[in-house]
């Protein structure tokens, strides 16, 4: 559980915010909404990271390979959820962008936890 807590507990926070209303999240400026993709990219790459940290994958392409799958498929089930959410719609290139950065996040983590088994 040592190695699984982070991810689980990250995912978990990443679903949180998914299931606020939108009158409930910090008004953004105008700026920091027209970076939205990279502010996805930005809160998954810790996902592929942490899976990294749990799985340890002997090689970059399984690393990048599963962070981009926890990715695609935690992006799916948070956008399927912000989908009933009053104030939140879903968008398939969030799902995209989550994909993109939990894949880079994938690669850190094999750099971070180099070595470490």
């Amino acid at each position: 559980m040592v190695r699984w807590g982070p991810l689980l507990a990250w995912g978990g926070f990443l679903s949180f915010l998914a299931a606020r209303p939108a009158d409930a999240l910090p008004a953004t400026d105008w700026w920091l909404a027209r970076f939205d993709k990279v502010v996805h990219a930005a809160f998954y790459a810790p996902l592929g990271a942490l899976l990294h940290r749990a799985v340890r994958w002997r090689t970059a392409l399984l690393s990048i390979g599963a962070g981009a799958g926890i990715g695609l498929a935690w992006g799916v089930i948070d956008e399927c959820i912000q989908s009933s959410v009053p104030g939140r719609m879903a968008d398939p290139l969030d799902v995209c962008a989550d994909l993109l950065g939990a894949a880079a996040g994938g690669l850190l983590g094999r750099k971070l936890w180099r070595g470490y088994h």
